[in-house]
């Protein structure tokens, strides 16, 4: 088996056959799709055990409600696939040709395959324009220097669905989602990036990302800031202090592009003085980054302090 499509469900029957049908239409067919129903109350447990019964490359695990990482989490102990890819339920493939693509670039067993994504906005009815691209000539680069070109670039993105993973590389390691916060896939990916060797990248858009009102994803609240703070938190200690040097400077770099998300999350919502002290305190992870945010955040906080770049992004909110 090539693939192992992973979709945690829940509550989405809305969205769910579209989903589900743009990977079915895909013209490469070694693949099995794992729908796990994470406790859903609508059809869409249903609409999983319907697809199952006409599909043999259907598998419906039906559990009790865990969140989305847990569910993913079931999924990727059920999964039997060389690369496993973690899609979410209400997202599509963008062509029916996604996996024959991935699957061509898979024959020296890269780590990770990156591809493109776009937005669809569900309010217009309109599609974002995928504004960077992928150099494929990676040759004679380590892996190190690829991700750290595309989080300079803007084209980087540690979204599970942003990229393919080989199996064994997760389950050897012991890699899993962790369960109880909103900013996951952070988390993950930066597992993912200590253990993993070579990487590949593909210049075209395979994945529609669909923003709707709802979303887990979305939201500026007190909840959100401390999930960012928590991965800032737990991976600067890391990148500090861990023995294992595979892939620091791409975590320490893209720490401080996230550390600049965080400042903008502290200026659109109201938060106490306590949240302020704890940003403060890592805004050493400036000097890590070379993404034009992280180089403007870092100029503008030397001229007026943190605390005047937190004012300044609160009036140009």
């Amino acid at each position: 088996m090539k693939f192992s499509i992973i979709l945690p469900v829940y509550n989405i029957e809305k969205y769910l056959s579209a989903c589900i049908d743009s990977i079915l239409v895909q013209t490469f067919k070694d693949y099995e799709m794992v729908l796990v129903d994470d406790g859903s109350t609508d059809s869409s447990g249903i609409i999983c055990d319907n697809y199952a019964s006409k599909h043999v490359c259907v598998k419906v695990i039906h559990k009790s409600n865990g969140g989305q990482s847990d569910a993913r989490n079931v999924g990727l102990r059920a999964a039997s696939g060389e690369y496993v890819f973690f899609m979410d339920s209400d997202d599509l493939f963008y062509t029916n040709e996604v996996l024959e693509k991935v699957a061509s670039k898979t024959k020296n067993n890269p780590d990770v395959v990156f591809h493109k994504h776009i937005k669809w906005f569900e309010n217009t009815g309109k599609y974002s324009k995928c504004d960077y691209d992928y150099d494929e000539n990676i040759d004679g680069q380590s892996f190190e220097e690829v991700l750290c070109k595309l989080i300079d670039n803007d084209a980087y993105g540690n979204a599970a669905w942003k990229k393919f993973v080989r199996r064994e590389l997760l389950v050897n390691n012991g890699i899993e989602f962790q369960t109880g916060i909103s900013a996951e896939d952070n988390d993950w990916f930066y597992k993912v990036v200590l253990v993993m060797h070579s990487v590949e990248l593909i210049d075209e858009v395979f994945y529609v990302y669909r923003q709707r009102e709802g979303s887990v994803t979305h939201g500026k609240s007190e909840k959100l800031f401390d999930n960012m703070m928590w991965i800032i938190e737990k991976w600067a200690e890391t990148v500090k202090y861990s023995e294992v040097k595979n892939g620091v400077s791409v975590i320490s770099n893209d720490l401080a592009y996230q550390y600049c998300n965080a400042i903008i999350n502290y200026s659109q919502t109201a938060k106490s003085k306590d949240s302020f002290k704890r940003l403060k305190q890592y805004k050493y992870l400036f000097q890590y980054g070379n993404n034009p945010r992280v180089k403007s955040f870092r100029n503008v906080s030397r001229l007026i302090g943190l605390k005047g770049l937190v004012v300044v992004l609160s009036i140009l909110r």
